[in-house]
């Protein structure tokens, strides 16, 4: 988590970062990021392949 503790503050597009216990238990666990246009990027999901 030390690469969003330094890349957040310098982003002005984020709105909020939420951190959930699933975030710390997992090794490599990514914050939900709500962007300020409304959308929420979960940096744990599987990118979806386009058709």
């Amino acid at each position: 988590m030390l690469d969003v503790m330094f890349d957040l503050p310098s982003r002005d597009d984020i709105e909020k970062c939420i951190i959930t216990k699933d975030t710390v238990k997992l090794d490599n666990g990514k914050p939900k990021l709500v962007m300020k246009d409304g959308s929420v990027i979960d940096q744990n999901e599987e990118p979806k392949e386009s058709a």
